[in-house]
Parts: C-alpha cells; structure tokens; sequence
C-alpha cells in the first residue's frame, strides 16, 4: 500500500480550524484543506492538503492502492512537533492496519517540514 502523506509540522491545520489530527481519507482531507483554505487562503499548508489529494487521485487512477492522510505537530518547538507527527503517523498506520508494508510520499511546503523524514522514516 501506498500512503500519501502531507505534513503540517507547525500545525496550522488545527489551530485555524479547530480540527483534530490526524485526518485520514481523502474526503476528510479535502473536507481539511477546504476548511483551512476557508480560514486562510494564502497558508501554504492549503496547497500541501490539495496536492495530497491530487497525487493520491493520479497514483489510484494508475491502478495503486492508495490512502492520503494529513498529520500534524504543534507549534513552536521542531522536537515536540517532530515527536507529534510521528505519534499521529503510528496512529494513521494503525488504523490502515493493511498487514502489509506501507510506503509514502511525504508532502510538505518547505525544508523546515522535511526534518521530520527521520521520523517519518523510522516508522
């Protein structure tokens, strides 16, 4: 299986619009990325949740299953917020629970969201 995953490391998602992570599915993280766009049109995090959504519809239109989920930090801190997503990537891949191994794709809007790879990774 093939996970789609954009990440949040500041978590803009959840204080601009009161949602609760992870969002799993691609309904959910439309109905995510409408919400922040909503409340923020010019956060770059709205263009993150859309190409999450945009590759996860292109990979299962070539014949891949595939599951899009968003995961986020918190702000202020790169260790407390690195520890969040990987807590909510552990909680994502528990509820795939493919019994299978799990390959992603990491979408994120900057380099400052990449030095949660390890984490990522390590999962």
């Amino acid at each position: 299986m093939l996970l789609v995953l954009a990440v949040d490391l500041d978590d803009d998602l959840g204080r601009k619009t009161g949602l609760s992570t992870p969002v799993l599915g691609r309904d959910d993280v439309e109905d995510a990325a409408t919400r922040l766009a909503t409340a923020d049109p010019e956060d770059s995090d709205v263009n993150v949740l859309f190409q999450a959504i945009h590759t996860r519809d292109q990979l299962e239109g070539e014949g891949e299953e595939v599951a899009v989920a968003a995961v986020t930090g918190v702000d202020g801190s790169d260790v407390k917020a690195n520890r969040a997503v990987g807590e909510e990537v552990d909680t994502v891949l528990a509820a795939l629970s493919t019994g299978e191994n799990v390959r992603a794709i990491v979408i994120t809007d900057g380099a400052q969201d990449e030095s949660v790879l390890p984490v990522i990774r390590s999962r």
